[in-house]
């Protein structure tokens, strides 16, 4: 890689879209000091404080300068890029209190770093997703998915059991962005039919405004909770 011999640091995997510094460093890039700290092969800071690159970040914040210094293709670089917000790591976030939306028994909620480490009951291809919703863009399609995290059982919807921890890939054919457009959405055909698909399952799930009212009903008597409408 011809860097000087000696030299710790690390090499960059992976440089997520839109992220801080997306503009400015290159996969392969040799990282081996951030600031003032010199880094060693584990990612380590090599001084008096200790600690991980990660920890020189976290006591940054929004708008705050960091300079790297790194080689690219034998040639020491050195950059100053500024910390901003990516919204589509927003999902990798720890967040005690996770929005939802529920209506004829369904439970919807946003995927994200709560729901998806604390629930070890979802199914492998949903923790795949998880894992590379930046690497593999699927940002692209959507702002977050959303999951249908829970079923309120009902003599009406007891046949859809299985699509829970299922994603939500359109309501009447339109993709929701994230949960408040499926809000809005649903508001917009409730009048109608709702058509529902999932992600790798067949058969829609399909409710009409007579059946998600009787459930509705029937989950706030049996459950005392209210439905989002």
């Amino acid at each position: 890689m011809k860097i000087p011999e000696g030299l710790n640091g690390i090499l960059i995997n992976t440089v997520y879209p839109d992220s801080s510094f997306s503009d400015l460093l290159q996969p392969e890039d040799f990282v081996y000091k951030i600031d003032q700290s010199y880094l060693n092969r584990e990612g380590e800071i090599m001084d008096t404080i200790g600690g991980f690159i990660a920890d020189l970040i976290e006591e940054k914040f929004i708008g705050d300068p960091v300079k790297i210094f790194f080689y690219r293709n034998g040639k020491n670089h050195k950059i100053e890029g500024t910390l901003k917000r990516v919204p589509t790591l927003d999902l990798y976030r720890q967040q005690n209190k996770n929005p939802s939306f529920l209506s004829g028994g369904f439970l919807f909620q946003p995927v994200n770093r709560a729901l998806v480490g604390g629930d070890s009951r979802l199914e492998s291809s949903l923790r795949y997703h998880y894992s590379y919703y930046i690497q593999d863009e699927l940002y692209r399609f959507t702002d977050r998915d959303i999951l249908l995290s829970g079923i309120y059982p009902d003599p009406l919807n007891s046949k859809y059991s299985g699509y829970r921890y299922k994603i939500l890939e359109s309501i009447n054919d339109r993709t929701p962005s994230d949960l408040e457009d499926l809000k809005s959405l649903w508001k917009k055909f409730y009048g109608s039919t709702i058509s529902l698909k999932f992600r790798g399952v067949n058969l829609p799930i399909v409710l009409d405004q007579d059946t998600i009212d009787k459930i509705n009903i029937r989950i706030k008597k049996r459950f005392d909770v209210e439905a989002d409408e």
